[in-house]
């Protein structure tokens, strides 16, 4: 007795499930990643920002001294 051959229209209906499956997986993966990036630019915008509020108080405070000491 002969084993019949299976089915291959099954087989690529299963391998085309399987794809989209992953690549649902990877969308996902992808949208979570740019999400991500959106929070870690708007921080490094807030960041920057803080930084040059800080710059802006130092170099006022240094002109404050040096016209303290005469400069």
């Amino acid at each position: 007795m002969e084993t019949p051959e299976p089915d291959r229209l099954t087989h690529v209906e299963v391998m085309l499930e399987q794809q989209q499956t992953l690549l649902a997986t990877v969308r996902g993966l992808a949208e979570r990643q740019a999400m991500q990036l959106i929070a870690i630019k708007q921080q490094l915008a807030q960041h920057d920002a803080r930084f040059d509020q800080l710059q802006q108080t130092l170099d006022a405070i240094k002109d404050l001294l040096d016209r303290g000491n005469g400069h």
